[in-house]
Parts: C-alpha cells; structure tokens; sequence
C-alpha cells in the first residue's frame, strides 16, 4: 500500500481530472462526431492513469487504459462517440471516485466489475479493439515531491476548526451582550467604552474568519451542470441549462447545504416541469426547453431561483390528488402559491402517478425545505400554469451572524432581519383606510399602498399552516396607545407585496449569531433560527417572507 501522505494528493489530481472529463463528456453528448472532446478525455485519463501506476493501484492503470482503447478506436475509425461509449465513460468515473472515496481501503472489487463490463463491451460491440499489453509509463508532469513542496506553499485549514472558532466568537458576543444589559443599571462610561472596543474586535475576528470560508457560487455550478447532464442523458430529455451566478461569495457550510437541494429542485424541473417535444411544439414553445439557475445577494442573505418554461403546477390537480390522498382536509378560499407550496411540502406528498428513479417517491419538496430550514434559509414558489414554474430560495450568505432589529408585540421579543425592512415610519389610525380585501396605509409613497397588519396577527398566521387567514382581521390596538396615538410601522415586502408591519415596540438593532431550530421547536414555521440575548433569554428571527 503507499503511503498514506501521498493519498490526499493523488485525490486531488483525480478530482480535478474527473471534473475535466465530465465537463467533455457534456460537450461530446451535444455534438458525438466532435473529435476535440474525445481528446481532452484521453489526456485526462492518461493523466489519471500515470498518477495510478505511481500509486501503486494497479486496478485503476488497467481500467483507464481499457477506456483509453475503447475510445481511441472509435476515434481512429472516426466512429461518433454515442451512448455506449458514453455510458461506458461514466461507468469508469464513477468506479474511480469511488475507488479514491473508499481510501485508504481499496475497493478494487468495484474496478474490477468495471473493467469486465468494458472488457464484455468491447468483445460485443460493433467495434473490434486490439488490447495489447504497453509498458505503463510510470512519469507523471510532475513528481510526487514537487506537488508536495507545492502544498506546503498553500497551507489550508480545516473548515470545522474556523466554526469552532466562530462559536467561541458568538459565545464571547453573548457576553457582551450581557455586559451591555449590566450597564444599562451601572451607566458607566469606563465599561460602555470598553464594551464598544470589544465589540468592534470581535467584528473583526469573525469577518477574518468568515472571509476564509466564503467560496464562489460557481464552485458547485460544475458539479450541478454534471449532474444534469446525466439526468438528461438516461432519460433522453434535452434543455438549455442557463447559469448566472453573478460572482456571489457564500459560506461554504451553506453551499455544501445547497448542492443536494438545488439537485433535486432542477431534476424536478426537467421530470415534472419540461414537456416532451411534441407538447411543446404544440404549445408553441422552443422543442428544447429552458432550466435557469440565478443566484444575486440581498444585503446579508443570497437569493437562488431556479425557473422552467414547462407546464407549470395545474393546482387544482394537485389540491384534488392532496384531498384524495388525505394529505391535506380542507382548501382555503383562495388557493394561492403559499397554499399549493404547503401541499406539496407536506412529507410524503407526490404528484406523480408512477415511481422513476429520481421522482414520484414523495420524499422530494419536503426534504428540500428541511434542508434549508437547517441553515435558516426558506423556500417560495411562483407558479404560472402551462408557462412555467419559479422556486426561490432564500439562505443566509453565511451561516453565523445577521443584522436584526429586535421589536416587541404583546409580551414576546423577536427579531427581524434588517435586510427585510424597507425602513420604518409613525402613523397614526387616521391615515388607515379599510377596504374589502383588507386595511391599507394611504400616507405611503409606494404606488400600490402597503397592506396594514399586525406583527401578532401574522405569526398567529404562520402557527396555523402559513396559508393567508380567511377574511380580513382587523389591525388590533397596540399595548399602551389610544386612539390618536401613532403607531410603529415597519415597511416590509412579503412575497413581493409592500405590508406594514405594526409593532408594539422597538427594543434595539445588533447582529445576532443564529442557530438553527432542534426538536421539538423545529416545526415552526417562518423562523430562520434562534439566538440568545444578553439577559440570557432566546429569541426567535423571522423570516418575514413566509409569514
């Protein structure tokens, strides 16, 4: 076996070579006949081959070189590389990372059945491949010692060793906090200068810390434009797969969060949403349909949205399958998005008739948003029936610490992203005009007037399922104001709808280090986490979007 400080190295290389030959295989799958694929996949794996047999990992150099023949015979013979050449390559891949995986232990029993199934593929295709036995050149571009010189000039840190530091930094910030509560009875000048020079420190430890972490978006647009590209492959479908990720910096816990979601969201796209050609061309669409990835930042927090030009969701087929079915016993007045998207988050849900390999199991949407749920994010759909389907996503840039005003309604303090509020304003009852469809502030600049309701009214509204509350409640009084009294407003845009929000009370703005939501609190809804206050009390932040 070699040595063991040599298999991080030898992992690298064969990500970095498997990474490559996806991407051509994606090329070569659009265009067979293209000869220039075929070669970038030859040299990566004569590339893998050469770090193998310096490895010692003698399955590997036999498997890759079989694949270097099959490929460099349909080459020679000018032959398009097709389905079972194609097939074949990615049979290869996925042998070889899960050979790399399974180290320090060899898994040369999954090779091996690799290699009969080419050997078996050879023997049995049109093509006839003459294997000869070649001397494996043992050189690779460069020496093991020179890529181990060259780690040594990129040390890297271990990402659980930043998060134990950033959780030692939210403790240290809690007792701050509790330093602040402290002097607000002792008034001393002294302790309130000192609070704000540690505040600001540890400001500037935790974006240090943070900054080490933050990755592009477009580290895992590769691996999702990959993962696509074999969907499609089994299954025939063909799309334009769009990506626009606008050079957004995230967490990489976040991102690592992501990939599965995202995934399993855009397979929905293409199962669910993409019509088959004929549908489409009836419906006088393009016959190749369209899967766009954008990602944009919103203050602290990265907006993704995934959008098909598909068939859309036809609601009232899901409603009746969800009453059918007894998922759901009871449908509000109006079905709208936030309804038809708490049907299909409810577990076990499933529109489709027939189970495939990637859908129709009921453990999709649900699973989704429990994923982002765990790192405070949320989920929200735009449905437009027979035009196309829009899910957005919406997750914390990092997974730490948000900028939150603390208010009060009744007896509860809760917190709400500052990147939610458009800005605050007084009025007064007066300026409230009372319609059918609800209670509307008629002093707003905005053009359409900003629905008025209570923050108490809305989270009432979140406990009950997140559907819409039936009829139009009234805007109730607020602890402590008459009549005449003006009220605190905070402008917010709920599903892109101005509202104003009352509260009884500002308390304070401050960043909050947030932690996710365990059992049994982990079924509130529109609640991005949790943090805790100075006075050791916790504190709920909302997410506003899915109140």
């Amino acid at each position: 076996m070699s040595e063991t400080k040599y298999i991080k190295i030898f992992s690298t290389e064969i990500d970095t070579h498997v990474s490559t030959i996806n991407v051509a295989v994606k090329v070569l799958q659009d265009a067979p006949k293209n000869l220039e694929p075929a070669r970038i996949i030859m040299k990566s794996l004569h590339s893998i081959k050469g770090i193998s047999a310096t490895m010692g990992f003698s399955c590997v150099v036999e498997v890759t070189h079989l694949l270097e023949e099959l490929i460099e015979s349909y080459s020679r013979k000018e032959i398009p590389l097709t389905d079972r050449p194609v097939t074949l390559i990615y049979d290869v891949i996925e042998a070889i990372e899960e050979f790399k995986n399974a180290l320090p232990e060899e898994l040369d029993e999954n090779v091996e059945r690799v290699i009969k199934k080419i050997r078996d593929g050879i023997r049995s295709g049109s093509v006839e491949v003459r294997y000869e036995s070649k001397d494996i050149d043992n050189k690779i571009s460069n020496s093991v010692k020179e890529m181990h010189r060259s780690i040594d000039n990129n040390i890297k840190i271990n990402v659980s060793i930043i998060d134990k530091l950033i959780d030692d930094i939210s403790e240290l910030k809690y007792t701050e906090s509790a330093l602040k509560t402290l002097n607000e009875k002792l008034k001393s000048y002294k302790l309130k200068h000192l609070i704000r020079k540690i505040e600001g420190q540890l400001r500037k430890l935790y974006d240090s810390l943070v900054s080490l972490k933050m990755q592009p978006f477009s580290t895992i647009t590769n691996a999702l434009e990959v993962a696509i590209s074999k969907y499609c492959f089994s299954t025939g479908k063909k799309i334009n797969f769009i990506v626009n990720t606008n050079s957004i910096l995230i967490d990489s816990s976040v991102l690592k969060e992501l990939i599965a979601p995202l995934i399993h969201l855009i397979r929905n796209a293409i199962d669910h949403g993409i019509e088959p050609v004929e549908a489409r061309e009836e419906a006088r669409k393009a016959p190749k349909g369209n899967v766009t990835l954008t990602v944009k930042k919103i203050h602290d927090f990265a907006e993704i949205t995934i959008e098909d030009d598909g068939r859309g969701i036809i609601a009232e087929d899901v409603i009746k399958k969800a009453l059918d079915s007894r998922f759901i016993t009871f449908t509000p007045d109006e079905i709208d998005d936030s309804f038809l998207l708490y049907v299909l988050t409810r577990h076990g849900f499933t529109t489709k008739g027939e189970v495939s390999t990637v859908s129709g199991r009921g453990i999709g949407l649900d699973i989704v948003k429990s994923s982002l749920e765990n790192i405070g994010g949320s989920i929200t759909l735009e449905n437009s029936e027979g035009r196309g389907l829009k899910i957005i996503l919406k997750v914390p840039v990092t997974t730490a610490v948000i900028r939150s005003l603390l208010v009060k309604t009744g007896e509860e303090t809760v917190a709400i992203p500052v990147s939610n509020i458009d800005r605050i304003m007084l009025a007064e009852r007066a300026e409230f005009k009372k319609t059918e469809t609800g209670t509307y502030l008629k002093s707003a600049p905005e053009l359409e007037p900003p629905e008025v309701i209570s923050l108490c009214t809305l989270l009432e509204n979140a406990q009950d399922g997140g559907g819409a509350a039936q009829g139009t409640p009234p805007v109730p009084p607020v602890s402590g104001k008459s009549a005449g009294e003006e009220l605190c407003l905070l402008i917010i845009k709920i599903r892109n709808k101005p509202t104003a929000i009352v509260v009884d009370e500002l308390v304070a703005e401050e960043d909050l280090f947030i932690k996710p939501l365990t059992q049994p609190i982990k079924k509130i809804s529109s609640v991005l986490g949790y943090s805790i206050l100075g006075d050791g009390l916790p504190v709920f932040v909302l997410d506003v979007n899915s109140l």
